[in-house]
């Protein structure tokens, strides 16, 4: 996968194909789930409000008390970057059963991990079942995309409409296919 600018749009060039990076970006950039179980962990918010200038600004300001200290939080969300990144979500999960069985997995693990590293990340007893069960919930709907090969299915079909749209366009000879370019390169 590569990312080109051009102009100010910028595209993403996948099996020799160029698509709206757009287009691929609300599939496969886990970055803004992290920062919203990075937001919960350290009991913090965003807020956006105009500076001095009269631009807007956002920034992170704490609004409650933090579940773990930086350290727990850091290897949390390490953790789950192991398992919620753009490359897993390209696999596949044959069943719904397999898919249960991975969660189940994944939640075991995790509540392993989060009691042994309870006091060493300043956990309190009374968040450990309320934290398994948050982090669990969002990887279980993330590996759900799997199930059956779906996501590659939504890919296929989002590349397959960029390529219509662009021969619609009418951009002579540079008509792409999900293997590479055709007709006329």
């Amino acid at each position: 996968m590569n990312v080109q600018s051009e102009g100010q749009q910028q595209h993403i060039s996948t099996m020799g194909q160029e698509v709206p990076l757009s287009t691929l970006q609300v599939r496969l950039d886990t970055d803004p789930i992290l920062e919203n179980l990075e937001i919960y962990l350290r009991g913090a918010s965003y807020v956006t409000h105009e500076n001095d200038e009269g631009n807007l600004e956002t920034k992170r300001i704490k609004i409650g008390t933090p579940l773990a200290n930086d350290e727990g939080v850091q290897s949390l969300l390490n953790w789950v970057r192991l398992t919620l990144n753009p490359s897993i979500v390209q696999g596949n999960i044959k069943s719904f059963d397999n898919h249960l069985m991975l969660v189940k997995y994944f939640r075991l693990r995790l509540a392993e991990y989060i009691l042994l590293n309870l006091h060493n990340w300043a956990i309190k007893e009374e968040h450990y079942a309320g934290l398994v069960d948050v982090i669990t919930n969002m990887i279980s709907l993330f590996l759900s995309r799997l199930i059956n090969n779906k996501e590659r299915d939504s890919y296929t079909n989002t590349l397959q409409s960029v390529e219509t749209t662009r021969s619609q366009e009418g951009q002579p000879g540079r008509k792409f296919s999900l293997f590479g370019r055709r007709g006329g390169q």
